[in-house]
């Protein structure tokens, strides 16, 4: 496809083929009929790995959408904290209506339920494994602290538990482990810990067999990912003190506390990696508009803007936004009642989009 540039972006050119019955574009937070539209906004965007499954929050229920069979099902009700496996199959969430405290993970094929672990679990790619974080408290001159220690790797299939590997500590200062990513094999988690109330703040790589590494300690806000097959990660910091811009640094997994390549970009608030770590996705802001965006990983291409009208003419702003393991697709949240014909419900959708112009909807 035909490209042109301009400010450190790449917009495709309207395609010169007829687009008519294409699905490259899809809004898939609508009830068990296309016609069927939310009267509630909708958010928290989810995306297998072929764009087939998505899934998505509304009125604090949690459905997931088959783009391909027109369906819609409901999950689970008071949902937070939901991933879901690369094919669809396992999705994990936490409710708080639920009787057994954890992380529900759903086998889509079955119907069952489990509970594991502690709340706000995340679920591997190949659905086999759970990363978690548990809730911890210190006594300290009379103030009671609460932090969130882990992560923890389970295998769902032996239930065997590697970590916690961080947080805790008898006083202050006290460490929290604030986020974290989990590799589709389960092998690998990298997470962030927080020192209180210093402000200290540390990548880590945890692993399946028991060990743990340090990584680099960047500076002041920033978003992190992990590939999918757990070899490569990206921190990306907002600069200050303008925070005009971001800075991207990919890195090996092998050697953490080094970056593989570092570049400026205009700002990020959210980045992920293809499986194989080539493909970098991220809500990012251009001329002043929070788009969802890919661009390889070492920074030889600009931003190629994902979220827009099915006829490439216009850009749609979201508030967030996930790529698949694939890279090839995206799911997100916008607030753009002109991106599909009969949106009408004035509140957020959530949207399936691939990147590039697909002839065909994903059919596995």
């Amino acid at each position: 496809m035909a490209t042109r540039k301009r400010a450190g972006v790449v917009l495709p050119l309207i395609a010169t083929v007829a687009l008519s019955g294409c699905a490259f574009l899809t809004r898939s937070s609508v009830g068990p009929t296309d016609s069927e539209q939310r009267s509630q906004f909708s958010q928290q965007p989810g995306t297998s790995a072929n764009g087939r499954f998505t899934t998505f929050v509304s009125g604090g229920f949690l459905y997931v959408r088959d783009n391909v069979g027109n369906t819609t099902r409901t999950v689970g009700d008071s949902v937070s904290a939901v991933s879901m496996s690369n094919d669809g199959r396992f999705i994990a969430y936490t409710s708080s209506s639920g009787a057994e405290p954890g992380t529900t993970v759903l086998d889509t094929s079955t119907g069952q339920t489990r509970v594991a672990g502690c709340g706000g679990g995340r679920v591997s790619g190949d659905g086999h494994h759970l990363a978690y974080t548990c809730v911890g408290s210190i006594d300290y001159l009379g103030h009671t602290f609460n932090f969130l220690f882990g992560p923890y790797l389970m295998n769902l299939d032996t239930g065997a538990v590697a970590g916690p590997f961080a947080g805790g500590g008898a006083s202050l200062p006290y460490q929290t482990v604030s986020d974290f990513q989990i590799s589709d094999d389960g092998g690998t988690v990298m997470y962030r810990v927080d020192t209180v109330p210093t402000g200290e703040q540390q990548i880590q790589f945890g692993f399946a067999n028991g060990s743990h590494t340090n990584g680099a300690s960047p500076v002041g806000t920033y978003e992190f990912g992990l590939s999918g097959d757990g070899t490569r990660f990206v921190v990306a910091t907002r600069d200050e003190p303008a925070a005009g811009s971001s800075t991207i640094r990919i890195g090996a997994t092998s050697a953490p506390t080094t970056y593989l390549h570092t570049y400026v970009s205009t700002p990020v608030d959210r980045v992920m990696l293809s499986r194989n770590g080539a493909l970098l996705g991220a809500v990012v802001t251009i001329d002043g508009v929070k788009v969802a965006a890919r661009r390889a990983t070492d920074g030889s291409d600009d931003w190629r803007i994902v979220s827009r009208t099915a006829d490439d003419t216009r850009i749609a702003a979201v508030t967030d936004a996930v790529m698949s393991s694939a890279g090839t697709w995206f799911a997100f949240a916008s607030d753009d009642a002109g991106l599909v014909a009969g949106d009408t419900n004035g509140v957020r959708d959530v949207f399936t989009r691939s990147v590039d112009h697909v002839v065909e909807r994903p059919t596995g």
